[in-house]
């Protein structure tokens, strides 16, 4: 059996790091402790933290907060005498405020509640802390010092709903604006890695496209003129001839991909029109599409991935692309309805089976008749 070295010499070295940060912490503690007893002082907390900003990976901070009685809060020479032996490890304090807080009452005990509560709070990079006043115990801060740390980027969302908890204080409410913002974040976040992925990948070439594929496409030539599509395989195929005729269009057929899969019918329906415009919606076994997303204007054609022959049956008004307004979502009391403008719209089917189960003659020959079938038996790229 073969003995590892390396992991039991870095278990050493992480043991006595650990211990290292152990014996700084309780210096700081001793620290304040004789300040507390010299000045009789009232209560004091400290942490220790590893910073987040700093230059230097692993910097270590010390935090300490030292509550006065009310009636000294205006001896400065005390403040200056206690600054002076606020010293760990023969380094003196780099940062000292001294918090006058002349008012008494209410704005007083809310403030040095504050204080105590920065130093004892579940920040990013705290380590561990130490005090005469716990919270939750002696102190009881507000739903409002949590988010202040939270907004200002001090403390993640998890810890800020576990604190918010504690303090009960407008619970529902604080927690529901935290839970909001973590979905909108790790929407928005999750989108810009999508672009970043889909603008920094190598797209292996198309196979040239058929007939079929580019009387469809010219369309759309309108469309695919667009400024802001200059990177769409559309426009290479589009020219300014094809304008004309398709801004007198109406109405527009859709375009079937049938075939396999793992042949890429996916990746070319959306490269028309390029992923960032493109919306894919999952329509397997469901002849009602969510096509809510086009209200937001972020989309300029739409991918039906999975789709079968009943999706167009169930749909006419939605394929055909027209200037009317297509009422969706329809129930007895339309309490979900919405309505969507898809004037114009380039539309794809992309299929396993199109016609799997489709005993509808009528239906297939209108199908047949405002679409572009284009059956797939071979991978797509060259």
């Amino acid at each position: 059996m073969r003995r590892l070295h390396s992991v039991p010499d870095a278990l050493v070295a992480a043991v006595k790091e650990l211990d290292e940060i152990k014996s700084l912490f309780a210096d700081l503690v001793l620290v304040c402790t004789n300040v507390l007893e010299q000045f009789k002082c009232r209560d004091f907390s400290c942490c220790l933290e590893v910073s987040m900003q700093s230059e230097d990976m692993g910097r270590i901070h010390l935090h300490a907060f030292i509550e006065r009685h009310c009636k000294e809060d205006k001896c400065w020479y005390t403040w200056d005498a206690m600054d002076r032996m606020l010293v760990v490890r023969e380094v003196n304090v780099s940062h000292g405020n001294i918090c006058l807080a002349r008012s008494r009452g209410r704005n007083r005990e809310r403030a040095l509640t504050e204080g105590h509560y920065y130093c004892q709070a579940l920040k990013i990079g705290h380590v561990c802390h130490h005090s005469t006043k716990p919270i939750f115990e002696k102190i009881f801060p507000d739903s409002r010092m949590v988010t202040t740390l939270w907004m200002h980027r001090k403390m993640n969302s998890e810890n800020a709903k576990a604190e918010v908890l504690l303090t009960r204080d407008k619970v529902p409410a604080v927690l529901f604006i935290l839970a909001s913002t973590m979905s909108l974040e790790y929407a928005a976040t999750m989108e810009k890695d999508a672009i970043l992925a889909e603008m920094n990948w190598k797209r292996r070439p198309f196979k040239v496209p058929s007939a079929d594929e580019l009387i469809w496409l010219r369309q759309f030539a309108l469309t695919a003129s667009k400024p802001y599509l200059h990177q769409a395989r559309a426009k290479e195929f589009v020219s300014a001839h094809d304008i004309g005729p398709a801004a007198l269009l109406r109405r527009f057929k859709f375009l079937i991909y049938d075939g396999p899969s793992r042949l890429g019918k996916t990746e070319l329906a959306i490269s028309w029109f390029g992923a960032l415009h493109t919306l894919v919606v999952n329509a397997q076994d469901t002849t009602s599409p969510n096509l809510r997303p086009m209200m937001t204007g972020k989309f300029e054609a739409i991918v039906f991935d999975e789709g079968k022959w009943d999706l167009c049956g169930c749909n006419k008004l939605i394929f055909q692309a027209g200037s009317r307004r297509v009422e969706l979502s329809q129930s007895q009391c339309n309490d979900r309805c919405y309505q969507v403008l898809l004037f114009r719209v380039p539309m794809i089917i992309c299929s396993n089976n199109f016609w799997k189960g489709c005993c509808d003659k009528e239906l297939k020959e209108w199908i047949q008749q405002n679409s572009f079938y284009v059956k797939i038996t071979d991978c797509v790229f060259t």
